[in-house]
């Protein structure tokens, strides 16, 4: 695997870990690579202490190598890919979003969220919208085929032409459902495709035609790029990790949704190569707040979203009860015992004495083990057909992240773990990530 071919771009590197090796606020591990459908993996960041968040990707074009870009607008290049610059050492206005490839891949061009446009390399600089008040951010980017212009595309349709860039339309004048998050150009510059966060694909230009779109209301991550085809069709990558075909293309990928411990966060895709780059799901630490029982919610939601991303959608079978005790607390809207404010009760209490049995409510996988602000130490089973149980405030853990569990095993004991008034189970059950109400699947 071979990182950062050109010495610049290795100092650029080093300095980065070092950074953030010295108390950098906020520093986290870069992204991982998944190369698809035999793609090659030029190499990655997993385990580089970064400062600012990867933020997108680019390949060379013709394939050989490709660059990462985080939000300070630093550049990483791997595989044949050249390091030109970036404005990693500028104190920006707003981070950068995007970045586009020259046809050469000797340059790029990187765009910021308030439009501004910085060039590298062989990328000429053509205009940008910085220092215009803009409606909503800048959120994509795209280059025509000979590299004298460029495109720039904000959440809400906006289009915004530049250089030898042609103007074919915006959705800014549509009511969208959800906001655009991408953009493509046609090979021949006839036209784009803007991709929208739920996955629907708007076309624009003679040579753009609709083939289709990634919408699916039961999907519950985000479509995040769109990538243009030679023969005049395009692709959609989606958080779950698939890649979808529309119309006529020279690569039909194979990859489907899978089930994975890590967030997809973007990707290239092109005829030579689909690319991924996933980053770990971080269990955050709020504190002592009001609004860490919500804030733990969201993040039980979003690690068995992409731990069940592969899974069909299902039903939830019979479940037995988890602790010996009563119901003291039911599934709804309550006046929350601490915190004095209505907010949901995503799950039912048991009343059990600290120290008791917790078991398994159904068969499954144990795919998370976190101490959480509020739930305190909190299991979570995968039961298949995206259902899973969570438990929580436990005292103890008796089960490891990956063991298969049988209905009615031990996996823990009662505790008051996180936010709690007294030794008690906090038991969810969970549907696609959303909280059902238990207690008709137990008999309460």
């Amino acid at each position: 695997m071979s990182l950062l071919r050109n010495p610049l771009a290795v100092m650029c590197l080093v300095l980065a870990v070092v950074l953030a090796a010295v108390g950098a606020v906020g520093a986290a591990d870069g992204p991982s690579i998944v190369a698809v459908d035999g793609s090659t993996d030029h190499g990655d960041l997993e385990g580089i202490p970064l400062i600012d968040d990867v933020v997108g990707m680019a390949e060379v074009p013709g394939g050989g190598g490709y660059w990462m870009v985080a939000s300070d607008g630093g550049v990483f290049a791997f595989g044949d890919a050249g390091f030109h610059g970036s404005t990693g050492d500028i104190d920006l206005d707003q981070p950068v979003v995007a970045m586009a490839p020259t046809p050469t891949g000797d340059g790029y061009w990187l765009a910021a969220s308030d439009g501004g446009v910085f060039a590298f390399g062989d990328a000429g600089f053509f205009g940008s919208m910085g220092g215009i008040e803009l409606t909503e951010p800048v959120v994509g980017m795209a280059s025509t085929s000979t590299g004298d212009g460029y495109w720039l595309v904000a959440s809400d349709g906006g289009i915004f032409a530049f250089g030898g860039a042609a103007f074919h339309g915006s959705a800014g004048a549509i009511a969208l459902d959800e906001p655009i998050v991408a953009m493509a150009s046609v090979p021949e510059d006839g036209g784009y495709w803007l991709l929208a966060r739920d996955g629907g694909v708007f076309t624009f230009g003679h040579a753009a035609s609709f083939e289709g779109s990634a919408v699916d209301p039961t999907r519950k991550v985000d479509a995040l790029s769109i990538g243009a085809d030679t023969d005049g069709g395009y692709w959609v990558v989606t958080g779950d990790g698939a890649v979808h075909s529309f119309g006529p293309v020279e690569r039909e990928p194979s990859s489907g949704p899978a089930c994975r411990s890590e967030a997809v966060r973007g990707g290239s895709i092109s005829p030579t190569g689909i690319w991924l780059y996933t980053t770990p799901i971080d269990v955050p630490m709020p504190g002592y707040t009001s609004s860490a029982t919500a804030i733990d919610g969201a993040s039980i939601e979003e690690q068995l979203v992409y731990a069940q991303a592969c899974q069909p959608l299902g039903e939830p079978g019979p479940l037995v009860t988890p602790a010996s005790g009563p119901v003291s607390s039911r599934f709804g809207v309550r006046l929350h015992p601490i915190w004095g404010v209505n907010i949901l009760h995503a799950g039912i209490d048991i009343a059990a004495p600290g120290g008791s049995d917790v078991v398994a409510a159904g068969a499954g996988t144990v795919i998370a083990i976190d101490v959480r602000s509020a739930y305190g130490t909190t299991v979570a089973i995968d039961h298949g057909d995206r259902v899973a149980t969570v438990y929580a405030h436990l005292a103890a853990v008796v089960v490891e992240v990956g063991d298969e569990v049988e209905q009615g095993q031990a996996i823990g004991t009662i505790g008051s773990t996180g936010f709690v008034t007294g030794a008690h189970l906090h038991l969810e059950l969970r549907v696609n990530g959303e909280p059902v109400d238990p207690s008709a699947h137990m008999g309460y």
